[in-house]
């Protein structure tokens, strides 16, 4: 089951997302609807020039490029279904995600 929670970086930035509980090395597993990936990709495209993340609409997938990292190294988040919602999982197992309940 399902999750929705807010997800940041050390204590940066929260972006909406959703999880099953599963982490990776203790850090949380965030899936991403495409208006937020797209939120995150423009938030981390505008503080840094060597490393980006950009949607690959061909192939429905996001991708962490790294300009110091060959491109075979380069993340790549490609869209998944869940309860008939796509979803990218940016960073999840890569990432160090934190994540807290939503307030209301």
């Amino acid at each position: 089951m399902y999750q929705a929670m807010m997800f940041n970086m050390d204590g940066g930035q929260e972006y909406q997302g959703i999880t099953d509980g599963e982490t990776w090395n203790g850090w949380e597993m965030p899936n991403f609807t495409f208006e937020v990936a797209k939120k995150l990709a423009d938030d981390m495209n505008s503080v840094t020039t060597e490393e980006k993340l950009m949607y690959d609409a061909e192939n429905d997938r996001f991708i962490y490029a790294v300009d110091y990292y060959p491109e075979d190294e380069w993340d790549i988040f490609p869209a998944i279904v869940i309860d008939g919602i796509k979803y990218y999982p940016i960073g999840a197992g890569s990432w160090v995600w934190d994540a807290e309940p939503i307030k209301t």
